[in-house]
């Protein structure tokens, strides 16, 4: 079942890398979160994928084990009620598509494969599937996004564009979302994007990502 008691997400940090080629998604999840009271232990939402020795609490290398979509974290030292604490998970793997799900009538979500890339829409319960994560939507969070793609793909994220940086045959996007969210509304859209910068009617910022293939399509969109 989603979500996890004991404590309360703030912040997640998703410092990661995709390869489209061989479908592999790695990296760090850090989490700021504080204790809703006195932790033993605490668990994270995550589906599959694999999680690699560095598990950490407050920088101190945490045990851990799995049971299902359960990752249970032991901390070196208890956490005490009110306060901050930081954990940071190290894992990779394909993330799963999931499937025939009645939740949303049988279509597919989650992490979607696209032929250069990928679609990521979570709604309701598969943001497990591709980051460790109080996965209830009740647990709202803030969040930064750090994407390493092959250098001819772009990301797309939550939130306002960062920078852009390249080094050798990749480029890492970062995005940041200062404004709590359920954890279901993460998204990282991976793909050969063209991007264009505008306004709203209202004055806000905005950014448009078009496939190539609707580049036309676009064309004729207005940006005020």
């Amino acid at each position: 079942m989603e979500g996890n008691g004991g404590y309360r997400p703030l912040h997640y940090d998703l410092n990661l890398s995709y390869d489209p080629a061989t479908k592999n998604l790695a990296g760090v999840m850090t989490l700021t979160a504080v204790a809703t009271q006195n932790l033993s232990s605490f668990d994270l939402d995550l589906q599959g994928l694999n999680v690699r020795s560095r598990v950490s609490v407050d920088s101190f290398p945490a045990a851990f084990s799995r049971n299902g979509q359960e990752l249970t974290i032991k901390p070196r030292f208890g956490l005490l009620r009110g306060g901050p604490f930081l954990v940071a998970v190290k894992y990779d793997g394909s993330p799963q598509t999931i499937v025939g799900s009645p939740v949303v009538f049988g279509a597919p979500y989650g992490w979607i494969y696209t032929d250069d890339g990928a679609f990521v829409g979570c709604e309701p319960n598969a943001a497990s599937t591709w980051y460790p994560s109080d996965d209830h939507p009740s647990m709202k969070a803030t969040f930064t996004y750090h994407i390493t793609v092959p250098a001819d793909r772009s990301v797309v994220a939550n939130g306002d564009l960062q920078s852009t940086r390249h080094h050798g045959d990749q480029t890492t996007f970062t995005w940041n979302e200062t404004s709590p969210m359920a954890t279901y509304l993460a998204t990282i859209d991976i793909g050969k994007w063209q991007f264009r910068n505008g306004r709203t009617p209202g004055g806000i910022p905005e950014t448009t990502a078009t496939d190539p293939a609707l580049a036309t399509q676009a064309a004729g969109i207005s940006m005020t």
